[in-house]
């Protein structure tokens, strides 16, 4: 029986992870229910274990911790012991004659792992509290839990993820500034071992005063309307403006699909793709003008990440998502040696920082840079067909290579483009370990209540909001662990430089 439900819950990788702990702590809930005994899965003994039976349970007399681990190999063994004698201290320190310490891994465990634990003990010399005893359960331990509780077992396995997002909603806590100071300092730890590589999306460059998606389609949109009437003397510019937005809210549909309208509008006839991107480099950098150089407080954060230190560079590589050059002015200004690769072929030296733009490059001035023709331009359907349904295209593999090979910091990216989100899913299937981690900007009530009260809409109690949002912060993190992703929240656009200066400080 357990043999099934594990293959089914393990298939794919990191959601697997979850999945089987979920299973594990409702499967739990249920067996020491039945023995009228207390079993908590509190965000208050989150650092202590996964779960905390406070008067034991079976032959497990007292305090009772419950950790919940992958599959058992020889790496989570070895990671499980080095980290023990810690965590019993923390333990013992915050609970008062704990008793038993299990640890509990998704599949069975060996005699001769059971031995290697040990011997990982001894060798890390953990100090384990005589009082505490520690023990490994494996899938041998679960079926007969399983088995015992055959009807309630189906009924989990049928609503994991249900069940999994109401145990987070259970255990997440309205101090989100503490939790996100845990993830910084776990930042500042892999930062300083060097295994960084950035994503930068267009939230990046809208720092610096560039268009948004939506700013530089409705750019492209006027650009098109001036083509086809302004020589006719029947349009002046406050109409353009007028028939820019109603065409942009006929067209509201998807920013691909508007994207591909215009290219052909724009194009009408032509063949020249040259003629295209020069109309989107021209309203790319039209807001800035000679400002270009100038960045902004978050690319300036940014760039201090990549500045090398005493101990080498501690950031790998970038891969951006933005077309402009913004951030290779800055990372000059500061005299980083880089690498600008825009298209297939192109290879950066060891002591080069590789800065992909993986949908393509429009600098301002293009005469800069060589073979800029050859840029892959992902800004339609076309391109974005093409990059997605083409496995083996250099930015799918950059991208894969990055995600597998370091930990990823994503930041200015809003983590709904569909590439983006599959490549992280295969690379989630091969882990069991979240070590990828993006800055997502936090809805606030008064946000919401603010926008109400503009548009005159119905008053909606701020308590009520409140916990729609906790739903929907808490759904969002679920989701994005089944990524392999862990969000670091923020509320203010302008408070995102210090937090990133914090992790290099």
């Amino acid at each position: 029986m357990i043999d099934d439900i594990m293959s089914s819950i393990f298939e794919s990788g990191i959601r697997g992870r979850y999945s089987f702990e979920t299973f594990v702590l409702n499967l739990l809930k249920e067996h020491i229910a039945k023995q009228d005994k207390p079993f908590s899965t509190s965000e208050k003994n989150q650092k202590l274990g996964d779960g905390y039976a406070e008067f034991g349970f079976d032959r497990f007399t007292g305090p009772t911790i419950v950790d919940i681990k992958g599959k058992a190999s020889k790496l989570t063994l070895i990671s499980a012991a080095f980290g023990l004698s810690a965590r019993l201290e923390r333990a013992c320190a915050d609970i008062d004659n704990l008793s038993n310490y299990i640890i509990v891994f998704g599949s069975r465990v060996s005699l001769e792992q059971r031995k290697l634990f040990d011997i990982q003990l001894a060798a890390k010399k953990v100090s384990v509290n005589k009082n505490v005893n520690v023990i490994l359960w494996g899938l041998d331990d679960l079926d007969k839990l399983a088995t015992k509780h055959k009807k309630k077992t189906k009924e989990i396995v049928d609503n994991i993820f249900s069940l999994r997002l109401e145990d987070a909603i259970n255990k997440s806590t309205t101090d989100w500034i503490s939790e996100r100071d845990d993830l910084l300092l776990k930042l500042k730890s892999l930062y300083k071992d060097g295994q960084f590589s950035l994503f930068l999306g267009a939230g990046v460059s809208s720092s610096a005063n560039m268009p948004n998606w939506e700013d530089l389609l409705n750019s492209l949109y006027v650009k098109y309307i001036n083509n086809e009437f302004s020589d006719e003397g029947l349009i002046d510019d406050s109409k353009i403006s007028i028939l820019a937005d109603w065409l942009s809210s006929v067209n509201d549909t998807s920013t691909l699909m508007v994207a591909r309208y215009l290219r052909k509008a724009l194009l009408n006839g032509s063949s020249e793709d040259a003629l295209f991107t020069d109309q989107i480099t021209e309203s790319l950098y039209s807001n800035i003008g000679d400002k270009a150089n100038d960045g902004s407080p978050l690319l300036t954060s940014i760039v201090a990440m990549c500045l090398p230190k005493r101990r080498g560079a501690k950031v790998k590589s970038i891969v951006t998502y933005n077309f402009d050059d913004l951030l290779e002015r800055q990372l000059e200004k500061s005299k980083i040696d880089y690498k600008c690769i825009f298209s297939e072929g192109v290879i950066n030296s060891p002591d080069e920082l590789p800065v992909y733009h993986v949908h393509g490059f429009l600098p301002k001035e293009k005469d800069s840079f060589d073979s800029i023709g050859r840029s892959t331009l992902v800004f339609s359907e076309e391109g974005y067909h093409y990059i997605y349904t083409n496995a083996y295209h250099w930015t799918n593999l950059v991208q894969l290579n990055s995600l597998r090979d370091s930990s990823c910091l994503m930041i200015g990216l809003s983590m709904t483009d569909p590439n983006l989100r599959r490549l992280l899913d295969i690379s989630a299937r091969s882990t069991e370990t979240i070590k990828h981690y993006a800055f997502l900007r936090r809805l606030t009530a008064n946000r919401i209540l603010d926008k109400n009260h503009e548009e005159g809409r119905v008053v909606i109690e701020e308590e009520v909001i409140s916990g729609l949002l906790k739903r929907h912060h808490t759904l969002s993190e679920e989701l994005m662990k089944d990524l392999g992703v862990k969000v670091v929240w923020y509320e203010d656009h302008k408070d995102l430089p210090g937090i990133l200066d914090s992790i290099v400080d």
